[in-house]
């Protein structure tokens, strides 16, 4: 028997029309769902390149290399997450980005509520339900020298999981939609039309200048601030407020810092 990760992708088309079909705004068209690719992301940067449009998007049912920040490998096992991309062509400035990443993220808490749950952010990309990970926000950019080119949004969310499916080196840290909501299974094609909507409201924040509003409702829902926390390189930092470009500051050995990227580890103690 070939090996189902070998094969060719498929492009579930019945699944598109029913998705497509609850979709409300201007995101998630074109929209291609398949049975399984190496990348989401990868995909849909081809597809940018060869010119699709702003709010084309790539599904995949499970993924073979699907990836977080730097790289890191994003578990999924056939059709227990949303493994989805969205293309962006945005005209405002790329520093704007850190904003977006937070919107993302702030999105999917306003989507959460819509079931029941309350959910809550962590700095960088990261959705968290009781402190444990449900998804997570990369973005991958082209840019000219006036802007983008385009920009590759990618989210991974974990949704029909229980907590015996995830591996052993993540079941203590991970979650998903389905154990937020008490049990209760949560439609992925209703989540991800609810989280596009959501989504465009933050693109009209950004479009429109109102960029300060998404910081200031993301600061609602992120738990941490005075909490302290371990940087990559070891540093214990103190975590202070989210800056106007949604950066991260912070009271370190050095004394006040501002980070713009990077892996913070809540500090236990």
């Amino acid at each position: 028997m070939k090996d189902e990760s070998q094969a060719e992708p498929v492009r579930l088309r019945e699944r598109e029309t029913l998705w497509g079909g609850l979709f409300r705004g201007r995101l998630g068209q074109p929209l291609r769902i398949y049975d399984h690719l190496p990348s989401s992301m990868d995909t849909l940067t081809s597809m940018a390149e060869e010119g699709a449009p702003e709010g084309t998007m790539v599904v995949s049912d499970w993924q073979r290399k699907g990836r977080g920040r730097k790289g890191r490998v994003w578990y999924s096992a056939p059709g227990s997450s949303l493994l989805c991309a969205l293309l962006l062509r945005p005209e405002w400035h790329p520093h704007l980005a850190g904003i977006l990443s937070l919107g993302v993220g702030l999105a999917l808490v306003r989507a959460g509520r819509v079931f029941g749950c309350e959910l809550e952010v962590k700095w960088p990309n990261d959705v968290l339900w009781r402190g444990r990970k449900l998804a997570g926000v990369l973005m991958e950019a082209r840019l000219t020298a006036s802007g983008y080119r385009h920009l590759v949004l990618g989210v991974g969310i974990n949704v029909h999981q229980g907590r015996g499916d995830f591996p052993g080196e993540i079941r203590d840290i991970a979650t998903s939609l389905d154990l937020a909501t008490g049990g209760k299974r949560v439609a992925r094609g209703e989540i991800l039309a609810i989280w596009l909507l959501e989504v465009e409201r933050i693109l009209s924040a950004l479009n429109s200048g109102r960029g300060g509003e998404v910081i200031a409702s993301w600061r609602e829902v992120w738990p941490h601030r005075g909490l302290r926390a371990i940087a990559e390189d070891g540093r214990t930092l103190t975590l202070l407020d989210i800056g106007d470009h949604g950066e991260m500051l912070v009271d370190g050995p050095a004394g006040l810092e501002s980070l713009q990227a990077g892996d913070l580890s809540l500090d236990p103690r």
